[in-house]
């Protein structure tokens, strides 16, 4: 993604981290887990 769009319409970032990792399954499931973990009651 071209950095003056990242600057201008994300609001929020989320990382989990550097490491590189074999596919794209375990990654989603570290952002939905740390996505619901911001929620309160979680």
């Amino acid at each position: 993604m071209d950095e003056r769009v990242r600057e201008h319409l994300i609001t929020r970032e989320i990382s989990i981290g550097n490491y590189v990792l074999s596919g794209g399954e375990l990654a989603a499931a570290v952002v939905a887990d740390a996505i619901i973990r911001l929620y309160q009651g979680y």
